[in-house]
């Protein structure tokens, strides 16, 4: 993984097209920031095996876009704040 590649956030990555489309993103090299409603539910298990895996290149993000008090700017900065910058977005729902 290089300083230069790119800085995704995936939204629904704990199964089907969300995760699957993490561990592409991961196989290339870049860092992705993925998010699941509870990374401790056992649909996310996959996932935090991968972040185990991957511990540089994936912040794992509990943000549901149904709670008012937890508002799309505050992941913006979270994931900004941990990878320094956001490149790429994929809003995946399930």
């Amino acid at each position: 993984m290089s300083s230069d590649s790119r800085v995704w956030l995936i939204t629904g990555a704990s199964s089907g097209i969300g995760l699957a489309t993490v561990q592409e993103v991961l196989a290339i090299g870049e860092r992705v920031a993925a998010t699941t409603r509870n990374a401790s539910s056992p649909s996310a298990a996959d996932l935090t095996s991968l972040a185990a895996s991957h511990p540089s290149q994936l912040l794992i993000v509990n943000y549901d876009p149904g709670d008012a008090s937890y508002p799309a700017s505050t992941l913006l900065s979270q994931v900004t704040s941990h990878f320094g910058r956001l490149d790429v977005v994929v809003n995946n729902a399930g």
